[in-house]
């Protein structure tokens, strides 16, 4: 999942600043896949909240302490 860069950095952000600013994105109509990373397992876990409630997929995974977060629009 962390292959490619990320849409999304925020790293080093304490919530809600990191739901704020997916929610920015997500408000402006965005329906493609939007990648973030993220090192706090609770601000994964606010987003993938976020996502679901706007109807998007959400992936997540775990690697060395940093959470890469793949947001999809369910069809």
């Amino acid at each position: 999942m962390n292959g490619k860069p990320f849409d999304l950095d925020v790293r080093g952000l304490s919530c809600p600043e990191p739901v704020l600013r997916v929610k920015k994105i997500l408000d402006t109509g965005f329906d493609k896949q939007l990648s973030i990373i993220t090192d706090s397992r609770v601000t994964m876990e606010n987003i993938g909240r976020l996502a679901r409630h706007a109807g998007f997929a959400f992936a997540s995974e775990e690697q060395n302490g940093q959470y890469y977060l793949l947001l999809s629009k369910e069809v």
